[in-house]
């Protein structure tokens, strides 16, 4: 069996661990149409086990991207067992970069943009900027924005398939919820099955930001999927808020490297 089909398994098995126990689940978005029945690992320390002889095999074979996606997969779940190694190192490790901030000249550089775009329109640069420009964006009801946000996605849709050259059926649910928590919106789901969640708490809804990110992404996930089952994908675990720039798809981050979709300094993983 193909080392990547290895992991896939180990890490279904770990996931279905983890659901069984009512714990966090380790995979937050399976897009395998048909991913079958899972037997459920025994217990952390040994899927800890398996990925770290599957890390050997990778090494022996000279598989550099499993290796990575495993080196990953074994920071995390090390910290999850109790580990606690160096920032730098983790974020190394699950992110493929480095604990760093924004240079100080770039942090400027781009805070002057802002202003000078605010200042376009005439908002300022104060306490109010936030809510000044959400009442130039044209503020929506929260009840309203889940209808909106369907209409948006099945507007974007056809144009989506026919960059991703595909047919893959899919179904979007949107829900609310109210949590004190530090996310806005997340999107998961399973298969052809996809949930986009806003946190009533901390999302914020203006007819701008309809089109912007994470509300059309809804429709380009599940359609970039083929009818035949897609490679693995590496887990995501929840982590820090993501930087408004990014897409994110979620504010969330991937235990595989070179991903790093986060400016702020991540907490210890769940």
């Amino acid at each position: 069996m193909r080392l990547r089909d290895d992991i896939e398994r180990t890490l279904r098995a770990w996931d279905a661990h983890e659901t069984a126990r009512k714990a966090a689940p380790v995979i937050d978005f399976d897009c395998a149409p048909r991913p079958g029945t899972v037997t459920a690992a025994p217990s952390r320390l040994d899927v800890y086990s398996t990925l770290t002889e599957l890390s050997a095999r990778a090494e022996d074979e000279g598989d550099q991207v499993c290796a990575e996606q495993l080196r990953a997969h074994l920071a995390y779940l090390g910290a999850v067992l109790g580990e606690r190694p160096p920032l730098d190192d983790y974020l190394t490790a699950t992110q493929g970069c480095p604990a760093a901030g924004w240079p100080d000249e770039y942090v400027t550089a781009v805070g002057e943009r802002a202003h000078a775009a605010l200042a376009d329109i005439g908002i300022p640069w104060d306490a109010t900027t936030d809510s000044q420009l959400r009442e130039a964006e044209g503020p929506i009801d929260a009840t309203d924005a889940p209808e909106m946000i369907q209409a948006t996605a099945s507007e974007a849709e056809p144009a989506v398939r026919v960059l991703a050259d595909t047919d893959a059926p899919y179904a979007l649910e949107i829900t609310t919820a109210d949590v004190d928590a530090y996310w806005s919106y997340w999107l998961d789901g399973t298969g052809q099955n996809v949930r986009l969640r806003f946190n009533l708490r901390n999302a914020t809804f203006t007819k701008a930001r309809i089109p912007s990110s994470p509300y059309t992404r809804s429709s380009d996930t599940p359609s970039r999927a083929p009818a035949t089952p897609p490679p693995p994908a590496a887990p995501t675990f929840p982590g820090p808020a993501c930087c408004p720039s990014t897409f994110p798809t979620r504010c969330s981050w991937k235990a595989s490297p070179r991903q790093c979709r986060c400016s702020s300094p991540p907490t210890t993983p769940r």
